[in-house]
């Protein structure tokens, strides 16, 4: 059985030898004789669209020298890089993957910045990193053998679809014949049968003897009379109508002409009151204004005051992190930030969330496995975890104490039995 080794370092920007921000972690796995290297980066913006140089790098004395491993591009900020080597012989290198103590990241251009992690205990001074001589060397060759250029194979089609034919040596003509285009083409000839429908039709004429010409001009009289008589009644009562329309109408009016007096006359001695209310009305609208500008002034002052509080929460996110233990938590997510505190830590917080110092379920919690977890999920976004299993009863004593949510450690579907934290929100 071969050593098995598995451990995530994370990466941090140096600007000109000064160590930045976190931007990414590095997987490291060792199984079977096989090194597997998995690299992660975000908000790495000063690479955007520069290829990345990967170096393992190994300790003499103060110098780190680089094995270089491989290349990546970064985009948006994001970059990811993969590789597998031979655990006892990095790169074909002569070293192993315990002799290397960290993993380094630069540009092609070799610009000012670079992302670095360390995993063993000694400091980390980027500006001393060289490459190994191998690495230099080999380095060499790859740039080299870049600037050479293969001629293309020219490509040359099969004889049976270009055909030289030579007409008495004088005149040469390329034919060209795709054969797998020409097919035969099958008429099909439908036969069709002309058919004769019979048709056959009786009629049968009711005969009508004719009517005179006298006979023929009285009906249309009489006819033309019937037309013009209705077309007169409906005139009449259309007329009617409009008739009635307009008395109605001429009613409306003489009530609104009296209503209107009596507005008037109301206008009349209701215009002082209009005056006072108008007066109020003022007054009050003036209120209203001097209310609207205190609450956008009060908006603005809790604006400033939730910055300068996001403000020092990463400061002093800063600070903890370099003075407790780093620990992955969650498997499915192992870019989430987790420190390891014991109680008395909790007095580095601010004094809002000194009060869970006395909190029943988090002692309960503590004592059973001796520590706490302070994590970070994303920006001015942080936790305080209990470890512990979970439970029906559980559940429900977390949830009176404030820990009401529960993740585990391994991702699962099912969550009784299974370890993890209970947490809540907290402030830095």
């Amino acid at each position: 059985m071969s050593e098995y080794k598995r451990f995530v370092s994370y990466i941090y920007a140096y600007d000109n030898g000064i160590k930045n921000k976190n931007v990414g972690f590095a997987k490291v796995e060792s199984r079977n004789g096989q090194c597997r290297l998995f690299i992660n980066l975000k908000g790495a913006y000063a690479g955007n669209g520069k290829e990345q140089k990967v170096y393992l790098f190994r300790r003499n004395g103060e110098r780190l020298l680089g094995t270089y491993i491989g290349s990546f591009m970064i985009k948006n900020g994001m970059g990811e890089f993969r590789d597998v080597s031979d655990s006892s012989n990095i790169k074909n290198s002569g070293y192993n993957l315990n002799q290397m103590g960290g993993i380094l990241i630069q540009s092609s251009e070799k610009s000012g910045q670079v992302y670095a992690s360390g995993w063993d205990d000694h400091g980390l001074s980027v500006e001393k990193f060289t490459l190994g001589e191998k690495d230099s060397v080999e380095n060499q060759m790859i740039s080299a053998a870049s600037i050479i250029k293969f001629p293309e194979k020219e490509k040359t089609s099969s004889p049976s679809i270009l055909d030289v034919v030579d007409l008495k040596g004088k005149e040469e003509t390329v034919v060209i014949q795709d054969l797998a285009l020409q097919a035969p083409i099958i008429q099909k000839k439908e036969n069709r049968r002309e058919r004769q429908i019979p048709f056959v039709q009786e009629q049968k004429r009711e005969s009508k003897l004719p009517l005179g010409r006298t006979e023929i001009y009285t009906e249309m009289r009489g006819n033309m009379q019937k037309r013009e008589e209705k077309k007169i009644e409906r005139e009449v009562v259309e007329v009617e109508k409009q008739m009635e329309i307009a008395g109605r109408e001429m009613e409306w009016n003489e009530e609104e002409i009296e209503e209107s007096l009596e507005d008037t006359k109301l206008q009349e001695i209701s215009k002082v009151q209009l005056e006072e209310e108008r007066g109020g009305i003022k007054e009050s609208l003036e209120k209203t204004v001097l209310k609207a500008e205190e609450k956008v002034k009060e908006e603005k002052v809790k604006e400033e005051k939730l910055k300068t509080q996001e403000a020092r929460g990463e400061k002093l996110w800063e600070r903890l992190m370099n003075e407790f233990p780093k620990v992955i938590a969650f498997e499915d997510e192992p870019d989430i930030m987790c420190l390891k505190i014991d109680l008395k830590d909790l007095e580095n917080l601010p004094k809002e969330n000194w009060i869970l110092g006395n909190n029943s379920f988090l002692l309960h919690g503590y004592y059973n496995f001796r520590y706490l977890l302070l994590a970070r999920l994303k920006e001015n976004e942080y936790i305080l975890g209990i470890p512990g299993m979970y439970h029906n009863k559980e559940q429900f004593m977390a949830s009176m104490f404030g820990f009401d949510s529960f993740k585990t450690v391994i991702p699962c579907k099912q969550k009784t039995g299974q370890f993890g934290y209970w947490y809540q929100r907290v402030r830095l």
